[in-house]
């Protein structure tokens, strides 16, 4: 079972860690943490910090779910951190912290507890009015043997942590990973439209002025005249490739006069792009919502004549089928090549893609895949994902 004492312990270790990022006046914070009859001591170096901040956990409810052999029991924990009120802005940086280590995370909460699924409700924030001070005053004396001072204003911090176990063997669907490698043919630059003119890119005339790069476009205007325009995004990466090709009317123009280099009231209104013959490869890990494999195998059915009484099957075709519901980050080239390819209606410039999948027990498996479906999910309210099904290729 999940035993409160335990989640104590777990909690000081992550509040007096070195990784806590939180600091009063440049000095790290004791925490001291205390539950029903149970006070832990640990803090072996009382001057960690300037002030000993008290924090009270409590058991507030549960249940089991009633599956024989499963042993499944989610408890829930209520935390209430107290320091002083001038500390407050401070103090809302400690939620990040522990957010980082709680929220969808598989952590051992200790020898008896184990492994369990962790979650952590929402902060919620308040001043301890005049009226509990008192109460709090005595609480903290006897539960932490430490005197407070009433006469300064108190703030609360208030969160509830989660925590759902299982019997030894069994897995949550969290503890199984999935990373996606994409090959891919590379978008090659085409022309530049400004004005209703088209420029072609231009490398040898690219200039830096003042620590600033400019890139140059170029038209023929015929008889061995050229006229030139400059954008300032390079467009050699692969993500800034994307960005000229996705983004219309976006870019800054800038014409060179004299020396000087001119910013221009048009935007650059497009870039064309063409298929090249490159492969490319960007691999990423799959932040996901669900996800599902499967075998699908069609039989056929024999009946030996004077032999059998009924028909039996026999495997014919055997199909596997992966599918998995993805947030996809924009930050990471893997998904804004997908959304570019997706959109352009032109999934021709995805070659294959290389699915990985690790178990938390260790075992690892690598699958070739070509997508079979794409569905771009946009519900108002909720992230944006994709379902994406996979199926097997040479």
């Amino acid at each position: 079972m999940i035993r409160l004492e335990e989640i104590a312990t777990k909690l000081n270790e992550v509040l007096n860690s070195v990784n806590n990022p939180l600091r009063i006046e440049g000095k790290r914070v004791a925490f001291m943490v205390a539950t029903e009859g149970f006070r832990i001591d640990s803090i072996a170096d009382r001057q960690l910090g300037k002030n000993l901040i008290p924090v009270f956990i409590g058991a507030s409810g549960g249940e089991n779910n009633p599956v024989e052999g499963l042993n499944q029991q989610t408890k829930s924990v209520n935390i209430a951190i107290w320091y002083p009120i001038v500390f407050k802005e401070i103090f809302y940086a400690l939620e990040d912290y522990l957010d980082s280590v709680f929220v969808g995370k598989m952590v051992n909460l200790g020898t008896n507890t184990g492994n369990c699924l962790t979650n952590l409700h929402t902060a919620q924030f308040g001043e301890i009015t005049q009226n509990n001070l008192n109460e709090f005053e005595k609480m903290a004396n006897n539960t932490y043997e430490k005197t407070v001072d009433v006469t300064t204003n108190w703030y609360s911090m208030v969160l509830t942590l989660y925590a759902t176990k299982m019997s030894s063997g069994f897995m949550f669907g969290n503890e199984i990973k999935y990373a996606l490698k994409l090959a891919y043919y590379e978008p090659n630059l085409g022309n530049a439209k400004y004005n209703n003119k088209y420029y072609a890119r231009y490398v040898l005339a690219d200039q830096v002025v003042d620590n600033v790069n400019y890139y140059c476009w170029r038209r023929d205007e015929g008889g061995g005249n050229y006229s030139f325009i400059y954008t300032t995004l390079d467009p050699t990466p692969i993500d800034n490739r994307i960005d000229y090709f996705a983004k219309k009317n976006t870019f800054d123009v800038y014409l060179k006069v004299d020396d000087d280099f001119v910013l221009q009231e048009e935007k650059l209104t497009s870039v064309a792009y063409s298929k090249s013959s490159t492969i490319a490869y960007e691999e990423e890990i799959i932040v996901r919502a669900d996800a599902g494999t499967g075998a699908q195998i069609s039989p056929i059915a024999e009946q030996r004549i004077g032999v059998d009484n009924y028909a039996k099957n026999v495997a014919n075709i055997t199909n596997y089928n992966k599918s998995i519901v993805i947030y996809p980050n924009m930050s990471q080239t893997l998904w804004k090549l997908i959304l570019f390819f997706y959109n352009i209606q032109d999934l021709s410039y995805i070659s294959y893609c290389d699915l990985k999948k690790r178990y938390s027990n260790g075992y690892e498996f690598d699958f070739k895949q070509i997508a079979l479906g794409y569905n771009e999910n946009s519900e108002l309210g909720s992230p944006v994902s994709f379902t994406i099904t996979f199926g097997d290729t040479k």
